[in-house]
């Protein structure tokens, strides 16, 4: 009975060069605040790779540490797939990795090359199976390079030209320019044209540096010392095709599934702005969402209007929105539905406990007036949850939310979201009329009484000598709370006449307010 082949990888955590410095590995590097090296071993795990031998050589006890907590945190690589450590000290280019691990005879059969600079959500597996079968019908297939089309006037950074064989997809040509290289041209070989009748030349190609590779692939280099990088190999294959007897194929991605690698600084800008555009995951939506270090979201989830905490974790399916405040460390249930509320971790005090509702192991939600939705996996009816809202709990938990965020910022004040605004007065009252929308509920049960207006209107007074533009616009914000009955018309007019006349409060358009104010109070009475 023939054995079933275990899923290999070989993951090169370094990049051999100087272009990160002061890194001095890429795995380490964080991208859109998580490292190189998640997105790695994610997307291996995804195309379900079994086993994977990540080879490091520098930095060997921090990338051993980001391991060992990914699995402390059962992040979703580590429950069905090994990583298993290879360091060597001494090696000091690409090919010196897969020499060493040759030595070490680690690698069994045909496995994936890949760096951990490479972000994809390529889905390997098939055309793992693909190279497998190819090995079938030409014994001397080395390896199969995966490329990803690109627009033609999108810069890359690492420019390539290749060649193929129109009928069969194998190699005939391979050139890449350095990014540093003075002479931009290719140099294509006319005797490729003169041997073979059907060719494709490629020059809209990027290079992920991702390949599948057959058992052969080991020996090859370490009988080859001078391949000391990927491209080194290849170009010695093409040379000496006969002579070794290897054959390289390639394959290009569908246009769906996106690979790119981080080799220099603008890649990197670029491979940023492709994962904050969400072209890896589009089946995520996020929009006006603050997401702090280490959030972890499943397939299928919409985040809006939303502040989701460190460590934090979204099942597949759920919608978060409306205001709704996720605290450090919660784990969301698939399919939860979350809106103007707040969710924390740990189970509340004795205090707090009635006002809070328990939706799992690590997800104690706030009751609201909205409800609170939650589909468990046995299509039982959505339980539902609707009670009131409390602002010293959301007060307190943004604001620290806000603070943790922060690194050694002793400010004695948080900014404010209408100091942000301070230059652009048509803006201010539109934005403020945003944010009440959706925190205008938790406002209203929070100043309630003569001192809490009190209170507000002083707060209100201050920012005046902060915010030019309440100068313009400081009666629009007056008349929004009295019209919502958040202030009442004493505290208003109290207030303005307890004004010192140096106050930067006392406005014509203030003054004018006041004065309507009061002549509808007087023709109330009248009516009376």
């Amino acid at each position: 009975m023939e054995q079933k082949e275990i899923f290999q990888a070989v993951l090169i955590a370094d990049n051999f060069t100087d272009d990160f410095s002061p890194y001095e590995t890429v795995s380490l590097i964080p991208l859109v605040n998580v490292p190189l090296l998640d997105y790695a071993l994610e997307s291996l795990n995804r195309s379900g790779v079994e086993e994977v031998f990540l080879f490091v050589s520098s930095c060997i006890e921090q990338v051993k540490a980001l391991v060992s907590e990914g699995k402390k945190q059962h992040k979703t690589w580590s429950i069905n797939m090994n990583v298993e450590i290879v360091s060597s000290e001494g090696c000091r280019c690409f090919g010196d990795a897969l020499r060493d691990l040759d030595a070490k005879g680690l690698i069994r059969g045909h496995f994936v090359l890949m760096g951990a600079g490479t972000v994809t959500n390529a889905k390997l597996e098939p055309i793992f199976e693909e190279h497998k079968n190819l090995c079938k019908t030409d014994k001397g297939a080395a390896m199969t390079v995966i490329y990803k089309r690109i627009p033609g006037n999108q810069p890359t950074g690492d420019e390539i030209m290749i060649a193929t064989d129109s009928n069969t997809n194998r190699l005939l040509f391979h050139q890449k320019l350095k990014p540093h290289q003075k002479e931009r041209r290719f140099n294509f070989p006319l005797e490729i044209l003169q041997e073979n009748s059907e060719i494709i030349v490629h020059h809209d190609l990027i290079d992920p540096q991702i390949a599948i590779c057959a058992p052969s692939v080991l020996p090859l280099f370490a009988d080859n010392f001078d391949f000391e990088t990927r491209d080194d190999f290849i170009r010695g294959l093409l040379i000496n095709e006969e002579i070794l007897a290897s054959t390289i194929y390639v394959k290009e991605l569908p246009k769906q599934q996106y690979a790119r690698k981080v080799t220099n600084w603008q890649s990197y800008h670029m491979v940023s702005d492709d994962v904050m555009n969400r072209w890896i995951g589009s089946n995520c939506q996020i929009n006006h969402a603050f997401l702090f270090d280490g959030v972890e979201i499943q397939n299928n989830v919409t985040l809006e209007y939303c502040v989701i905490g460190k460590n934090s974790k979204i099942g597949k399916g759920s919608k978060i929105d409306q205001g709704t405040i996720v605290g450090d460390n919660c784990v969301i249930p698939p399919n939860t539905i979350l809106s103007k509320t707040i969710a924390r971790s740990t189970k509340p005090d004795e205090y707090d406990a009635d006002d809070y509702e328990k939706l799992g192991e690590k997800l104690f939600v706030l009751k609201s007036e909205e409800s609170v939705q939650v589909d468990s996996d046995d299509e039982e009816d959505p339980k539902i949850i609707s009670t009131s809202v409390r602002m010293t709990q959301l007060e307190s938990q943004f604001t620290e939310s806000l603070y943790s965020s922060s690194s050694d910022d002793d400010d004695d004040e948080a900014p404010s979201p209408i100091q942000e605004d301070s230059n652009k007065p048509a803006k201010l009252f539109s934005g403020f009329e945003q944010l009440m929308k959706y925190f205008g509920p938790v406002v209203r049960n929070y100043i309630k009484g003569e001192a809490a207006m009190n209170d507000c209107l002083k707060a209100f007074e201050e920012t005046f000598a902060q915010v030019p533009a309440l100068k313009t616009r400081g009666h629009q914000l007056l008349h929004y709370f009295y019209d919502n009955e958040i202030l009442s018309e004493d505290a208003i007019t109290s207030w303005y006449e307890n004004l010192d006349d140096e106050s930067e409060a006392k406005t014509d358009s203030i003054a004018k307010f006041i004065k309507w104010l009061e002549d509808a109070s007087e023709e109330e009475d009248s009516d009376d």
